[in-house]
Formats: structure tokens, C-alpha cells, sequence
């Protein structure tokens, strides 16, 4: 048997907008751009997190939330951060998973990941052979042309590869 509920109008208008207002809350909490504007280290490592799409990929997203790393100690911050929502794979090895060569090179704020990786690691990446083909390193973030990616040379301090 149902029961019969009465409610005032102000009742009403008060249901109306808590249910607008957490619709509200949920959108600018999942938006990315919005975490971005409170960079924490969770928040930055969520959005990297989530930049990995099925079909499509959102690599101008990844290099807006690493520029808000400010520098190695922070860096050491988002990747613990990533670490537990990945199951342990660190920023580069993460990003290996979906972006190719020519990504690391998309600019924001005529900025790339390169740029950014230098700026926060503080040395400048060159160019380098493949010491086993001795072919020029034109995609130096894939894994699948380099054992060591630059991405991970960077944040163990070496650019050796």
C-alpha cells in the first residue's frame, strides 16, 4: 500500500535545488580543467589518470596538469599519487600507455612535455642515437624504440640511456 506525502512549495523548491546543486557539484568535480585549478598533487595525478580515453586520448590535458608540477618534489608527489590509481606504473611509464612519439611534442601555452620535463628536472634533452640500431631517436618517448624512455631518464636524474 503507498503512502500519501505531502509536500509544501517550499518544500519543493528546497528538493529542486539540493538535486541541481550536487548535479552541479559532481560536473565541476569530475571536469578536468577545474582540478587543474586547485593543483594538488592527487588532483594532477587524476587528471593524467583519466586523459587515457578508450578511443580517444586527451594529451593537451596531460600537458596543462604537468605544467602544474612545480618541481622534483612535487613530481615525486603526483607519481605516488598515480602510482595507487595505475597499480603502480610511475608518470612516464603511465604515459607510455597512450601517448605515441608526436604527442610529446603538442604544445599548451606554447609549451610540450619535453619543455616541462626539462623545466622541472632542470637539463635539456638532445637528440640521441640508438645505440643498438644507430638509428636517430626521433620518437624518444616511445619504449618501443628505446629500453629507457626520456620520460623515465628525466626522473631518475640520467640522461644516459
Amino acid at each position: 500500500m503507498s503512502k500519501i506525502i505531502r509536500l509544501t512549495e517550499s518544500d519543493l523548491i528546497r528538493i529542486v535545488k539540493r538535486v541541481i546543486s550536487e548535479d552541479a557539484a559532481t560536473a565541476t568535480s569530475t571536469n578536468p580543467w577545474t582540478l587543474l585549478k586547485n593543483p594538488t598533487p592527487s588532483n594532477i595525478a587524476k587528471v593524467i589518470y583519466d586523459a587515457k580515453g578508450y578511443f580517444n586520448d586527451d594529451e593537451k590535458i596531460v600537458v596543462a596538469a604537468i605544467q602544474k608540477i612545480k618541481d622534483k618534489n612535487m613530481w615525486w608527489q603526483v607519481t605516488k599519487e598515480l602510482q595507487k590509481l595505475t597499480g603502480g606504473k610511475g608518470i612516464p611509464e603511465y604515459l607510455n600507455t597512450f601517448l605515441q612519439g608526436d604527442d610529446y611534442e603538442l604544445k599548451y601555452n606554447d609549451r610540450d612535455i619535453i619543455d616541462e620535463f626539462e623545466r622541472i628536472f632542470g637539463f635539456t634533452y638532445t637528440s640521441s642515437t640508438d645505440p643498438k640500431t644507430g638509428k636517430s631517436n626521433k620518437y624518444p618517448f616511445n619504449k618501443v624504440n628505446l629500453e629507457r624512455t626520456i620520460g623515465q631518464s628525466f626522473s631518475h636524474g640520467s640522461m644516459s640511456i
